[in-house]
């Protein structure tokens, strides 16, 4: 996440743009969504559970820093469970998505298989917004297995470009 993005920023500050517009999205759309926000690295830490409070959203986006290593499918595995109360409350017709955004390379925690179980056995789609040269190959089969998508940036012109996306916007 520290390796340089552009030229005046790095991975992790392109990130905190691209939530930003990610959560403005959310918010012109009103349609009662809630955002919840997982940090992973070495470690999955659950930084807020899901809510529709946006703002509480930014404050905890403002606050990561870039740490160790990348464990993609962890973070989906706990995002499968921080999500498991909501298809409880709503139900099968919950609609309950898991949005990635990540530099692409898992390296470190569970293997993939056991985040596609968890994302199946939720009924949740994974999408993900991969920041950088590389996507994760067993990623981008999860996102397929589940009916999700698979966005690439290379920039942030790109990254804000997605977000005007009809396809994206439908998400």
């Amino acid at each position: 996440m520290g390796a340089p993005f552009s030229t005046d920023r790095s991975r992790m500050e392109a990130i905190k743009q691209i939530f930003y517009g990610f959560r403005d999205r959310v918010e012109s759309a009103t349609l009662g969504h809630e955002l919840g926000l997982l940090q992973f690295d070495s470690e999955v830490e659950r930084l807020l559970a899901p809510t529709s409070d946006l703002a509480a959203f930014e404050e905890h986006i403002d606050r990561m820093a870039k740490r160790g290593a990348t464990a993609i499918f962890s973070a989906v595995v706990e995002a499968a469970a921080m999500l498991a109360p909501a298809r409880e409350a709503g139900g099968a017709d919950a609609e309950l998505r898991i949005v990635v955004l990540s530099d692409g390379q898992s390296n470190n925690g569970v293997p993939a298989e056991r985040a596609l179980e968890a994302a199946w056995a939720l009924g949740a789609t994974v999408d993900a917004i991969i920041v950088g040269p590389a996507a994760d190959l067993n990623l981008r089969k999860i996102c397929a297995a589940t009916g999700g998508e698979v966005y690439q940036i290379h920039d942030l012109a790109e990254g804000f470009e997605l977000f005007e996306a009809e396809a994206v916007v439908s998400l």
